[in-house]
C-alpha cells in the first residue's frame, strides 16, 4: 500500500514537472516571437504584428503605370515606405522584413524624395528563393527602370547601423552576399526621423514671384504660418523643374513639406520639400 502511494505521488510529482517545463517553454517562445534580430551588424528588432499583419496587406501599382506627378503625398497614401526628410509607414518596411526571415513571398515599395527634388523608386519582391530588384529613376530623366534578380540562398537582406563624420545616425538597408565577397546598398535613411503618422507633412499656398534660372521665389498667401515667417521662400529648382515639373511667374500653387523654414545665405528656404501642386 504504502509503494502503491510512494508510485503514485511520485507519478504526480514528475506530470507538475512537466507541466511546469511546457509552460514555461511555451512562454519562452511567445516572448521570443515577440521580437526578431535580422541583422547581425545592427540589431534591428521587428515586432510580432499577430492578427494586425493582414491590415497592412499592400498591393502597388505597375510601375510603368504611375504617372509621372507622382508625388510624396501618393507615396504615403499608397502604403509606401517614404523617405522625405521624415519617414513614413515604417511598419510597411517592419512587416516586409518579418515576412523575409519567414521565407513569405513579400513585396515593398520605397520613395525617397532625393536633394535634388526628384522622387525616386524601388520595388523590392521575393518569390521563392528570388528576390527582384526593380529600380524607377526615370523622373530624373537619367534612365529608365531598372532591373535585377538575386538568389536568398546567396544573399541576404539586412540593415547596418553607420555613423556619419558628423555623428549622424544613419540605418542602411543592403543585400549582402552571405560569402561575403559582395554588398549592395538599397536605401538608408537618418534614425530618429520616423513620422508617428498622426502628424501630417506641413503645407501652404502661394504665389510664384519670381523665377530666376534655378531659383523660384515664392509669395506665401496671407494668413499663413509661412506668411508669418517671411513674405518670401525660395525654393531650388533643378534646370528650372521641381519633380520634372515646370512653372510660371504668378502661378498660384501649393507646397507640401516638412522640417521648418530656415535662413540661408540670406534667404528663407524650405527644409525638405515633398510636392509642388
Amino acid at each position: 500500500m504504502k509503494n502503491s502511494l510512494k508510485l503514485l505521488l511520485g507519478l504526480i510529482g514528475v506530470i507538475i514537472v512537466l507541466l511546469a517545463v511546457y509552460i514555461y517553454c511555451t512562454v519562452l517562445s511567445d516572448k521570443g516571437n515577440n521580437v526578431l534580430n535580422l541583422d547581425v551588424g545592427g540589431n534591428m528588432v521587428l515586432p510580432n504584428f499577430g492578427n494586425k499583419r493582414e491590415e497592412l496587406n499592400t498591393e502597388y501599382m505597375e510601375l510603368e503605370q504611375l504617372p509621372v506627378e507622382y508625388s510624396i503625398n501618393d507615396a504615403i497614401n499608397d502604403r509606401c515606405f517614404v523617405i522625405a526628410g521624415e519617414i513614413y509607414n515604417e511598419e510597411i518596411l517592419n512587416k516586409f522584413m518579418l515576412e523575409i526571415n519567414e521565407k513569405q513571398d513579400t513585396q515593398l515599395r520605397i520613395v525617397e524624395m532625393t536633394n535634388a527634388g526628384y522622387i525616386s523608386i524601388i520595388d523590392l519582391k521575393t518569390s521563392g528563393d528570388v528576390l527582384i530588384i526593380r529600380e524607377d529613376y526615370s523622373r530624373n530623366e537619367i534612365s529608365d527602370i531598372l532591373s535585377n534578380e538575386y538568389d536568398l540562398s546567396k544573399y541576404v537582406l539586412i540593415s547596418s547601423l553607420e555613423k556619419l563624420q558628423d555623428g549622424t545616425e544613419t540605418i542602411i538597408y543592403l543585400l549582402e552576399e552571405i560569402s561575403g565577397k559582395e554588398r549592395i546598398p538599397l536605401f538608408a535613411y537618418v534614425k530618429d526621423r520616423i513620422n508617428n503618422n498622426d502628424r501630417l507633412p506641413n503645407k501652404f499656398d502661394g504665389i510664384i514671384k519670381n523665377i530666376d534660372k534655378d531659383l523660384m521665389n515664392i509669395e506665401p498667401l496671407e494668413n499663413t504660418i509661412e506668411r508669418n515667417v517671411s513674405n518670401e521662400v525660395f525654393i531650388t529648382l533643378v534646370e528650372g523643374k521641381f519633380n520634372g515639373k515646370t512653372f510660371e511667374e504668378g502661378q498660384k500653387i501649393t507646397i507640401t513639406y516638412t522640417g521648418e523654414i530656415t535662413k540661408i545665405a540670406g534667404l528663407h528656404q524650405i527644409e525638405k520639400i515633398i510636392s509642388i501642386e
